[in-house]
C-alpha cells in the first residue's frame, strides 16, 4: 500500500480518513488484560488498511490521568497531529509506503507525554497481523507499567513550590518600586520650601533700608 505525500496531507488536514474511538476502564484492563483492551484497535487496523484506507483508531483508558493508545496510518515517524511537519522530511510529490504507527500518550510516560513507534508497513502488518499484534500488546503493556510506576511517585508536590516562588518574586519587585517613588517625592518638596523662605527674607530687608536713608 503506497500513497502520494500530498494526498496523505490533504486527507489528514481535511479529516478525510477513518477515525475509530474506544473507551475502556482501568478495572477492565486489569481483569481482562491489555490484549482484550487493544483488540478493537487491531481489528480496525486490519479492516481499514486492508481496504486501502487511511485510518486512526484510539483506545482511551479512562483512569484519573487518562492514557490514549492509538494506531495511526502514516508516512513518516510523526503523529497525525503533527502532519504539517511531514514536508520537512518528504517531498510533496513522493510516492511512499503507508506505515502503521503506535502512539501512546500520558503525562507520566516521558517528558513530552507522548511516544510514537513504527510497527511495520501496512503491507507487512496485513501479512502478519498476529505477530505484529502481539508486539503492539507487549509494547503497550510495558508502557502502562512505566506510567503506573511514575504516577505513584509524589511528583505533584513540586508544582505548588514553583508557583509560590513565582508569587514571592513578584511581590518583592512591586515593594521596591513603591519605596523608590516615595523617597524621590519627599526630596523634591524639601528643596522647594527652603528656596522660598530665603527669597522672601532678603527682599524685605533691602526695601526698609532705602526708606530710612531718604
Amino acid at each position: 500500500m503506497e500513497i502520494n505525500v500530498q494526498k496523505y496531507l490533504d486527507a489528514v488536514t481535511n479529516t478525510d480518513y477513518v477515525i475509530s474511538e474506544h473507551t475502556v476502564q482501568p478495572v477492565a484492563v486489569e481483569q481482562e488484560g491489555v490484549a482484550a483492551a487493544l483488540a478493537p484497535l487491531l481489528a480496525d487496523a486490519q479492516t481499514n488498511l486492508g481496504a486501502g484506507r487511511i485510518m486512526r483508531s484510539v483506545v482511551t483508558i479512562a483512569s484519573a490521568e487518562p492514557t490514549t493508545v492509538a494506531l495511526e496510518a502514516g508516512v513518516v515517524n510523526l503523529p497525525m497531529a503533527d502532519a504539517k511537519k511531514i514536508t520537512n522530511f518528504l517531498g510533496n510529490d513522493e510516492i511512499v509506503p503507508v506505515r502503521l504507527y503506535l502512539v501512546v500518550a500520558n503525562k507520566f510516560l516521558n517528558a513530552s507525554g507522548l511516544r510514537i513507534d513504527e510497527v511495520a508497513t501496512a503491507d507487512e502488518f496485513l501479512a502478519h497481523p498476529d505477530q505484529y499484534g502481539q508486539a503492539i500488546v507487549d509494547s503497550v503493556t510495558e508502557k502502562l507499567a512505566h506510567i503506573a510506576t511514575e504516577a505513584a511517585k509524589p511528583q505533584e508536590e513540586v508544582k505548588p513550590k514553583t508557583a509560590a516562588q513565582a508569587t514571592t518574586r513578584r511581590t518583592t519587585r512591586t515593594a521596591k518600586k513603591a519605596t523608590t517613588k516615595k523617597a524621590s517625592t519627599k526630596r523634591a518638596t524639601a528643596k522647594k520650601t527652603t528656596r522660598k523662605a530665603t527669597t522672601k527674607t532678603t527682599t524685605r530687608k533691602r526695601s526698609t533700608t532705602k526708606k530710612n536713608t531718604k
